[in-house]
């Protein structure tokens, strides 16, 4: 949408130092354009803002390197473990007190495969190149 967008730096930064009424309502309809690409740049998260001589321009975002790209996926396996591991809690805690489940048996043995299969997504093939399974897609997956 505003890949080719690009606004000169001195019509943003104009202050209204010459009290010029048509350069303040330019300015401020720039400001604007740039608050609206500066939102979707980070909706989109594949573009940014930079500065390009006397223009901001629209640049696209360089593709992560593989240490990088590596440190996200393990970063989302923890994030994936830690989300799921309080349910492992529960169970144990609703068992031990002698209470109903809100997981079954077979629920709790999936929940904890599905923490090893993440813990152990970095030890096949080129892994960081996909990001794993959530628990769901996961489940959906096994159950096929």
């Amino acid at each position: 949408m505003f890949e080719n967008w690009k606004v000169k730096k001195e019509i943003i930064n104009y202050n209204n130092d010459n009290d010029n009424e048509e350069k303040q309502t330019e300015a401020e309809a720039a400001r604007k354009e740039y608050q609206d690409v500066a939102d979707w740049c980070n909706k989109s998260r594949e573009y940014h803002i930079e500065e390009q001589g006397e223009y901001y321009t629209v640049a696209k975002n360089p593709e992560p390197t593989e240490e990088e790209q590596k440190e996200k996926i393990k970063n989302l396996c923890s994030a994936y473990i830690n989300g799921i591991s309080w349910r492992i809690e529960r169970y144990n805690t609703q068992k031990e007190l002698g209470i109903e489940t809100s997981d079954t048996a077979e629920t709790y043995l999936k929940i904890l495969e599905y923490m090893q299969y993440l813990r152990d997504y970095n030890n096949s093939g080129e892994w960081w190149l996909e990001e794993p399974k959530t628990f769901e897609d996961w489940l959906n997956d096994t159950l096929a």
